[in-house]
């Protein structure tokens, strides 16, 4: 016994050695070639001295190995690095001189528009105009947090989701226009369900004139690189990746991913909401589900219908595709060298 435990502390020793060296050659320029490594090496690693005599053991490896990764991903994690185009302009510069005058007054965005402002505006308008104010409210909370220091193409809205969502509802009530926030659950199970790195994400239904809209102005968040590589599936310890890892693997899906980074919003046509709602459904599986089910693509076969079902009935994607295989993953891959980056087609 005492044999194994030296094994296990001297290649734990090694790996976060490993770890430790490999980090030191990242840059802004490698990183994800860099992360992919010590991914790759972990997954071997972990499963060599996981089903070992004793299962605390094994679990005190996890952790180790998981706090070392994650304090890599968490030094990157407000830097501007997207694996879609970062020359987007997501928030409109335009308006910036005139919300810093607004703040010198001590006015808020919602006192300077007035209620019949959108009588004349065409629904193309009248949606562009709530993303507008919605965005002017969110980059005045970062100015008020971060003072003058401000860079507009590097904004992190991580953590603004719910504040945007209820600024959307602040902005479509005082025009008497119909909205509803939707909240997206890690597994779309109820909160707490389900172990993730994300934690619920909230966007919002406008309905203007017989169409509905997802207005989500926060969506740039989950195209960071500091977790959107898909060499992370698979290290025990860990979730999947984030939603932008998947929603660049297709047209259809990255052309709702440039829509709502570059305008904040997009209109609920057929595929539109299923693309949108696949991404996060894709970033809700660890890599157990994909060796369990011997599946090698990165798609899912649910319909718009079953989704609504997952944001308002009792169902969900943990009942159809098993805890165990969603959000953080417990146990190692049998075969540590799946390459999950060849699904990709």
């Amino acid at each position: 016994m005492n044999r194994y435990y030296e094994k296990l502390n001297n290649i734990k020793e090694k790996q976060i050695l490993y770890i430790d060296e490999k980090a030191k050659e990242i840059n802004d320029y490698n990183y994800s070639q860099i992360m992919s490594d010590i991914y790759k090496k972990s997954k071997v690693q972990l499963n060599k001295y996981f089903y070992g005599p004793n299962f605390e053991i094994n679990e005190s490896f996890i952790r180790t190995i998981r706090k070392s990764i994650i304090n890599i991903e968490d030094s990157f994690y407000g830097k501007n690095l997207y694996n879609i185009d970062a020359s987007v302009p997501f928030l409109i510069k335009n308006k910036v001189d005139m919300l810093l005058k607004a703040m010198a007054s001590g006015k808020s965005i919602y006192e300077l528009t007035k209620r019949d402002y959108l009588d004349d505006k065409t629904d193309d308008e009248i949606i562009k105009y709530i993303v507008e104010e919605v965005r002017q409210n969110v980059l005045a909370e970062n100015f008020r947090f971060y003072g003058s220091n401000l860079n507009l193409e590097t904004i992190n809205f991580s953590n603004c989701c719910y504040p945007a969502a209820e600024y959307t509802n602040l902005i479509c009530a005082k025009h008497g226009i119909r909205n509803h926030r939707i909240t997206i659950y890690p597994g779309f199970g109820e909160y707490g369900d389900l172990e993730n790195d994300l934690m619920q994400h909230h966007a919002t239904f406008v309905y203007i004139n017989g169409k509905y809209y997802i207005v989500d102005i926060t969506y740039s968040q989950f195209f960071r690189i500091y977790k959107d590589n898909l060499d992370r599936l698979g290290v025990p310890g860990l979730a999947g990746t984030m939603p932008g890892s998947y929603m660049v693997l297709d047209n259809e899906r990255l052309s709702v991913a440039y829509k709502l980074i570059k305008d904040g919003y997009i209109e609920l046509t057929d595929g539109v909401f299923k693309a949108y709602m696949d991404g996060f459904s894709l970033s809700f599986r660890n890599g157990l589900f994909y060796e369990k089910n011997n599946i090698t693509s990165y798609e899912t076969h649910y319909t718009d219908y079953d989704y609504l079902n997952f944001l308002y009935s009792d169902d969900s994607q943990i009942k159809h595709e098993g805890k165990e295989n969603l959000g953080y993953q417990k146990k190692p891959l049998k075969n540590p060298n799946l390459d999950f980056s060849s699904f990709v087609k």
